[in-house]
């Protein structure tokens, strides 16, 4: 780990990937909110190496979690800088409780979520859940509390991201930080809310509701003239999926074949 924040959140027990490029001149003054963003880009699993790439050459935001359920550092702390390094996330926008108008790079740090934007981060239950682990644990880090949590569209009407209702999110942040409470389960995927994932070996499978089901090539090809999204996945990205969800037969779907 590269970074005092990677080795904080893998810590926590998140995956972590820690290569990010040091930031650009200019660092927090002092930290006052965690923001959310999608990506807007491609939600396949397949495209969270470029995602990375491209919010790494821009910094884009200071964390970044994959469709694979891996949080990534984008900007690292330059030497002499506080964590985790300014991005250039929350321009244009505010004031939002102590933040000043068009300063939330100073005081925010800006988490995102790979998803293409037509939905919520919430219909992918592994990043969910990963995005509300992650925001907690920055919650503990800079001694926030949930209500300190906001979405990119809360800081400025230009923009439409999340998707997903904030308030349900603090309160998920909310019940990560009790200490009495269990973290909340990911919510529920609706039947349309399925996805279609194509292991490496080619076999199909069907991921709904947080659970992986092996389809036949017919069921699969059904499904996705059906309208579901289906998603040719890379053995690393497949691996962590096989980890975060639970498979109906885990043997074949670490393998990647049909059951």
């Amino acid at each position: 780990m590269s970074s005092t924040l990677g080795r904080y959140l893998a810590g926590q027990g998140i995956r972590v990937n820690d290569n990010g490029r040091p930031s650009r001149p200019g660092s927090f003054r002092d930290i006052r909110g965690v923001m959310w963003h999608h990506t807007a880009g491609n939600c396949g699993t397949g495209s969270t190496p470029g995602e990375v790439s491209f919010a790494r050459n821009g910094g884009l935001y200071n964390l970044l979690v994959g469709a694979d359920a891996v949080c990534y550092i984008i900007t690292n702390q330059a030497h002499g800088q506080p964590e985790p390094g300014r991005a250039h996330h929350a321009g244009t926008g505010g004031p939002w409780q102590t933040v000043a108008r068009d300063n939330g790079n100073a005081h925010i740090v800006g988490i995102s979520g790979q998803c293409n934007g037509a939905h919520a981060l919430s219909t992918h239950p592994a990043l969910y859940r990963v995005m509300l682990e992650t925001t907690a644990a920055l919650c503990r880090r800079y001694n926030l509390r949930a209500d300190q949590v906001l979405g990119h569209r809360e800081w400025t009407s230009r923009k439409i991201d999340p998707r997903d209702d904030m308030n349900r999110v603090r309160r998920d942040v909310a019940a990560l930080l009790a200490p009495t409470n269990p973290p909340p389960a990911p919510p529920a995927q609706r039947k349309d809310e399925g996805m279609i994932l194509q292991a490496p070996t080619g076999s199909w499978w069907l991921l709904d509701g947080g659970r992986l089901v092996s389809l036949t090539a017919a069921a699969g090809a059904n499904a996705r003239a059906g309208g579901l999204p289906a998603w040719s996945v890379d053995r690393a990205s497949w691996d962590n999926i096989v980890a975060a969800y639970a498979p109906t037969n885990r043997a074949a779907a670490s393998a990647g074949q049909d059951s």
